[in-house]
């Protein structure tokens, strides 16, 4: 059986309701939606990490640098050019952690619980259970395009 939004007009809301509403669908809302929003969720801890490590690579390259100059092993003019490289890499890398750690932050998970369902759920069904059928013929036509009910499956609908 097929139901159009514009084919409800004579049928029985308070069932049709039901298993709109089900707890089923309402999981599978809630799994449908986490699922779609999973692509959203970004951890940039790994980069951050990285960029972390290489700054810290990059700071021991230097510290070697400065402890061969400090005991006399080489002269200052044959590695200031080099140790001007590693300050400006460092210098790159910790614009990029904080760029990184920014974005973690304005970045949020996006995870819709059951309770938050639950309470659109009852909004929801006010309207569709309610008495005013152009509110219900006109909620639902915004909720589905079609409902196919196959046969033994649910409840049958008269």
């Amino acid at each position: 059986m097929t139901l159009s939004p514009t084919s409800l007009a004579d049928t029985n809301y308070a069932q049709k309701g039901k298993l709109v509403f089900s707890d089923e669908n309402m999981c599978r809302l809630v799994d449908d939606i986490n699922a779609a929003t999973k692509s959203l969720r970004v951890d940039y801890g790994r980069k951050i990490t990285e960029l972390k490590k290489k700054s810290a690579d990059l700071q021991l390259k230097a510290g070697r640098h400065y402890e061969a100059i400090e005991s006399a092993k080489i002269d200052l003019s044959l590695v200031a050019e080099r140790l001007k490289e590693l300050r400006i890499q460092r210098e790159n890398l910790q614009e990029e952690i904080v760029h990184y750690e920014r974005l973690n932050g304005q970045h949020l998970p996006v995870y819709i619980s059951r309770s938050m369902i639950e309470s659109y759920r009852k909004e929801m069904e006010e309207i569709f259970l309610g008495t005013n059928v152009q509110e219900q013929q006109g909620f639902l036509k915004k909720l589905i395009k079609k409902m196919v009910l196959l046969p033994g499956v649910g409840e049958s609908i008269s």
